[in-house]
């Protein structure tokens, strides 16, 4: 874990403004129209950071199209076939072989409402740590 501006970093997860705010969850800042500079550079980057995010995702599951529905396996079993073919991607990778997902209609998209439940104690002063620190180091 990392220290930022006097508050521990733990490992995170990027969510978009869908998700809620947690301590191993970051989201964007919602922006209701007076949103400081700083927020919206954190906001940009962070978005930035999800999309190559989605988009590795998405090649991901245009290339096995196995992840694209529900699969009938057992938990142990599931985790090894999502492995195999992240391995089995990247070599695809290594190997010259790009899938292009531009052509991919996506069902993915998700909603651009802002999570409006309950926040968990801590969660914002992580987010507002991580913030200082992008808007710090730009």
């Amino acid at each position: 874990m990392k220290i930022v501006s006097g508050t521990e970093i733990p490992p995170l997860i990027i969510g978009d403004s869908a998700y809620p705010l947690l301590k191993w969850l970051v989201n964007q800042y919602p922006n209701r129209g007076h949103l400081p500079p700083d927020g919206k550079d954190f906001n940009k980057k962070l978005s930035a950071a999800r999309s190559v995010v989605e988009r590795a995702f998405g090649m991901l599951k245009g290339r096995c199209r196995l992840l694209l529905k529900k699969v009938e396996q057992q938990p142990r079993t599931l985790s090894k076939t999502v492995l195999a073919a992240c391995i089995l991607h990247n070599i695809c990778i290594d190997h010259g072989d790009l899938y292009d997902c531009s052509e991919r209609n996506s069902d993915d998209s998700a909603s651009e409402d802002d999570y409006a439940g309950p926040l968990p104690e801590g969660c914002t002063e992580i987010r507002e740590a991580l913030k200082n620190f992008v808007w710090d180091n730009l």
